[in-house]
């Protein structure tokens, strides 16, 4: 919902989901949840949704990817954790952040590849450097979203701050820039 956000604060957004489900959803302007807020957004939005992620990169020079990173279910937080530990299943994640690094490679398309799901530390170096270290078309950015399912809008309007962990100054500069149409809160890099 993050995207219907930037819409209505007047940036032109296209999205794409592997579910095809969800462009009907927007075709609809309705959604098969709760989500505080949604539905004036829904109402007015003007977000395409789009048939590949190749026309995300046609035509973005931000590219949000806010693909699930689901944990196992014993590590659900409710109960005490157990001895042996796991890191968070990255594999759709990979799949999309590798999809978005090739069709700027094969497009030639510079762009800032923001990853907002959640990652643990020292999953960069391990699971993501690999993949777009040599991309010279990707300035790779990490800037988690701190939002929970029913409150998206609020969570995401109204942070404490904007975490933006990058490498590139140039990137660095184009997410501030972009989070200042967002919302007021300081930028933490």
């Amino acid at each position: 919902f993050p995207v219907t956000i930037h819409a209505s604060k007047g940036h032109t957004v296209v999205g794409y989901d592997v579910n095809p489900d969800v462009a009907q959803y927007v075709e609809d302007r309705w959604i098969p949840f709760k989500e505080k807020g949604i539905e004036p957004l829904l109402e007015k939005t003007n977000l395409e949704v789009v048939q590949s992620i190749g026309d995300v990169v046609t035509r973005s020079d931000i590219v949000m990817i806010p693909i699930q990173t689901p944990h196992d279910p014993a590590y659900e937080g409710a109960t005490r954790l157990p001895e042996d530990r796991r890191d968070f299943d990255y594999s759709y994640l990979i799949s999309g952040i590798t999809e978005v690094a090739e069709a700027a490679k094969n497009q030639q398309k510079k762009i800032a590849m923001v990853v907002i799901s959640t990652c643990l530390p020292g999953t960069y170096e391990r699971e993501i450097k690999p993949i777009v270290e040599d991309n010279e078309y990707v300035d790779y950015v990490y800037s988690p979203q701190f939002i929970a399912m029913g409150t998206v809008l609020d969570d995401y309007l109204q942070p404490e701050f904007n975490l933006i962990g990058v490498e590139s100054e140039t990137a660095a500069d184009q997410l501030e820039r972009f989070y200042a149409t967002i919302n007021d809160a300081p930028n933490v890099l």
